[in-house]
């Protein structure tokens, strides 16, 4: 598999600093891993946006269609618009590493 299409859990876990919200620790790290790993499989510029839902999650999606717009993209070369990751109520969690003292 091509280098960047894979994240190695086991390892952002073991970053995560000694004695803090591990819930907390991941829901700052994990979506910039997952765009890092997104971006390096997608074969065009990627636009992600990432939402706050009035159900408590958050969303990460590729506005794609914006770039198409714009004549950033070809149409025909971009990639499905349906793809998304969710976070579960990640927006009450979160708090910086620095704050966790």
């Amino acid at each position: 598999m091509p280098r960047g299409w894979t994240i190695d859990y086991h390892a952002v876990v073991a970053r995560a600093p000694e004695g803090s919200d591990l819930a907390a620790f991941l829901g700052d790290e994990l979506p910039w891993l997952w765009l890092d790993a997104y971006a390096a499989m997608t074969p065009h510029a990627v636009n992600v946006q990432r939402l706050t839902g009035g159900d408590g999650h958050e969303y990460l999606f590729d506005f794609v269609d914006q770039l198409i717009q714009m004549g950033v993209v070809a149409a025909v070369d971009a990639a499905p618009t349906d793809s998304s990751a969710s976070m579960a109520d990640l927006a009450t969690r979160r708090r910086s590493v620095t704050e966790r003292g």
